[in-house]
């Protein structure tokens, strides 16, 4: 009441009898009380909101595909936050957004990936890495990364990790642990997919799955007691889809590029195949394509980024245009990702070509 001008107070208490007012101390006593036992157990509150209203494999992905083991909803897990990473990628066209350029690294960009408060991405020559700070855009240099065979994919998944190796095509499934040393990895399986050099893959609790470039889609379920349940069928479609880029993710969500510049969605597997018309107006081939939340970023050739919304149901996807989308290079854009700034979770989609990576941020206030 301290903030109300008396100008505005005085008239208001000339219209309340004493009966009134006594109630009104009654109303805003009950209601101080529900707002200190908010306040006291937001913790838990915000966890059960997050899993109600979230998916829960999206919910995963948003937790870093780290599912926190306390479940009583402890103080180390910042529930609203996750919360409001999640609700924010819903205002990405009707938020300002702010563009930044990263600076200070040398050689060509191959590949990027980002967290919450890092970007790490690959550059030649002898595929150094750098990592960069999403707060302040500072680059700094990793040690030289080998491997002793060539990944073209890999995904995290709480402790597993899935490899997909260029040479045979082998996909590898390990368990990781932390030691005092670093990182051990502990075999699982390995399956021989016969897809030659173009394939994708994508990870979740239960299984991998895989999608190759002749429209050959199948999953392997790793929590069974039978490891070898890798099958591989095209899927059931009038015509087939030539595959160029794929992104495998969650419970089955596939996102496809075809040769002929068509765009194709699917949301449980391949069982239900959208197309997104929009994208044969874009005069661009699709070269990168990432999906964090509901937030699906897509690189084009001509130097474009476009970012969808992406919602439970497909009916309005195939004639949508992008909620958000923007010309950043004359270049084509090699790697895109999806993630949030560390304080204030805004959402930020990182995109680069081979010589430049921009940061792209929506200035959303909060919920």
């Amino acid at each position: 009441m301290d903030v109300l001008p008396n100008e505005v107070l005085l008239p208001i208490l000339a219209l309340v009898d004493g009966a009134s007012l006594v109630r009104c101390k009654r109303v805003c006593k009950r209601w101080l009380a529900l707002v200190e036992a908010i306040l006291q157990h937001r913790h838990v509150i915000w966890k059960m909101i997050c899993q109600s209203e979230i998916d829960r494999d999206m919910l995963l992905e948003l937790l870093g595909n780290s599912y926190p083991e306390d479940e009583s909803g402890a103080v180390e897990m910042d529930w609203f936050s996750v919360y409001k990473c999640w609700y924010s990628t819903r205002v990405v066209s009707e938020f300002p957004h702010h563009i930044r350029k990263l600076k200070s690294f040398k050689g060509l960009v191959t590949c990027l990936k980002t967290s919450v408060s890092l970007n790490v991405f690959r550059r030649s020559p002898h595929d150094h890495s750098s990592c960069c700070s999403c707060v302040d855009s500072a680059v700094t240099p990793l040690s030289e990364v080998k491997e002793a065979t060539e990944s073209a994919a890999a995904r995290i998944c709480n402790d597993r990790l899935a490899a997909l190796s260029l040479y045979r095509c082998v996909l590898s499934l390990m368990r990781l642990t932390l030691t005092a040393g670093g990182v051990e990895f502990h075999p699982l399986l390995r399956a021989f997919l016969q897809e030659r050099f173009c394939s994708w893959i994508g990870l979740n609790e239960h299984c991998v799955f895989h999608v190759g470039s002749y429209w050959k889609a199948g999953k392997m379920c790793i929590t069974s007691c039978v490891r070898e349940t890798w099958k591989l069928a095209p899927v059931d479609r009038e015509e087939p889809l030539y595959i160029t880029l794929a992104l495998v993710q969650r419970q089955g969500i596939l996102v496809i590029a075809t040769v002929d510049m068509g765009l194709y969605i699917s949301v449980d597997a391949g069982r239900h195949v959208s197309e997104i018309k929009a994208a044969r107006q874009w005069n661009g081939r699709v070269t990168a394509l990432a999906l964090r939340g509901s937030l699906l970023a897509i690189g084009l050739c001509s130097g474009w980024l476009c970012v969808y919304r992406v919602r439970d149901s497909l009916v309005d996807m195939e004639y949508r245009q992008p909620d958000w989308s923007r010309q950043l290079y004359e270049d084509p854009v090699i790697a895109v990702d999806v993630t949030s700034e560390p304080d204030t979770k805004q959402p930020t989609v990182v995109a680069a070509t081979r010589q430049e990576v921009h940061v792209v941020t929506w200035l959303f206030g909060s919920v």
